[in-house]
């Protein structure tokens, strides 16, 4: 009978994945305001980050907060196509920069990551075409 304690434990010690799998819970999706579902890692980066108030109101006239629309493909601008995510950066204008950076524009966090290194470098100027839906928001 010792014997198979030893064993178990062995087990546990070589894949402690395993157990910590078994063990592990699947995360509730979270659900803002509008029904939208924000994934947990967008919410980490917003955590980490601390998004400014200003980059919500524009991501709100901007995309309705939205990164994905209905059918899961990533939001783009319905004035010009080349305006993608939560935060519409235009990706003829910013991919170079962001790719150097290396952020995905085309993921929730490499989008926010974007739109907080744009928002800090250049304030809201990158987002002047939609001012005046967030200026008074």
């Amino acid at each position: 009978m010792p014997y198979l304690a030893i064993a178990i434990a062995l087990i546990m010690y070589a894949f402690p994945q395993v157990v910590h799998e078994a063990n592990s819970t699947v995360p509730v999706p979270i659900v803002d305001n509008g029904g939208t579902v924000v994934s947990h890692d967008a919410i980490n980066s917003r955590l980490n980050n601390q998004i400014p108030d200003i980059l919500v109101k524009i991501a709100k006239c901007e995309s309705s907060s939205r990164h994905f629309d209905q059918n899961g493909d990533v939001v783009s601008g319905s004035v010009n196509k080349f305006d993608i995510g939560r935060y519409q950066i235009n990706t003829l204008y910013w991919q170079t920069e962001a790719d150097k950076m290396g952020f995905d524009l085309y993921t929730e966090e490499g989008n926010e990551a974007m739109a907080l290194y744009l928002f800090r470098k250049y304030g809201t100027d990158p987002w002047r075409s939609s001012q005046k839906c967030w200026v008074n928001a």
